[in-house]
C-alpha cells in the first residue's frame, strides 16, 4: 500500500504513514498558491516603481515606504513560488522578481530616508 503524500510503501492496513505520517486514508490536499507568482511579480515590479515615484512626487515618507514594503513582500512571495516550482523557461520571472524586490527596497529605504 502506497502513501498518497510521499509514495513510501507501507504494510497493508496501515492507517498512518512510517514515513511522513500522514493518515492513509485521507487524501493530500494541495494549497493553492494566494496569488499565481507571475502576477505577484509584475505587480512588485509596479510597486517598486511606484515607491521611487512617490519619493520623488510627495513630501510624505509613508508613501514610499508603505509601497516599497507591500513591493517586497510580493516579489519575495513571487520569487520564493517560482524557485520552489523551478519549471523550465522561468529564468525570467526570476529575474522580474529579483528586481521587484531590488527596486522596492530602494524605494522602502528613500522613503524610511526622509524621517
Amino acid at each position: 500500500m502506497k502513501c498518497p503524500k510521499c509514495r513510501q510503501d507501507n504494510p497493508e492496513g496501515t492507517l498512518f504513514c512510517e514515513n511522513c505520517d500522514h493518515r492513509m486514508d485521507r487524501p493530500v490536499v494541495k494549497d493553492k498558491p494566494f496569488m499565481p507568482p507571475r502576477y505577484a511579480a509584475l505587480i512588485a515590479v509596479a510597486l517598486g516603481a511606484v515607491s521611487i515615484l512617490f519619493y520623488f512626487a510627495t513630501n510624505m515618507w509613508y508613501a514610499p515606504a508603505i509601497a516599497g514594503a507591500v513591493g517586497l513582500l510580493l516579489g519575495s512571495y513571487s520569487f520564493t513560488l517560482i524557485w520552489n516550482t523551478r519549471k523550465d523557461g522561468e529564468k525570467v520571472l526570476l529575474i522580474i522578481a529579483a528586481a521587484a524586490m531590488a527596486l522596492s527596497v530602494i524605494g522602502f529605504m528613500l522613503g524610511i530616508r526622509m524621517l
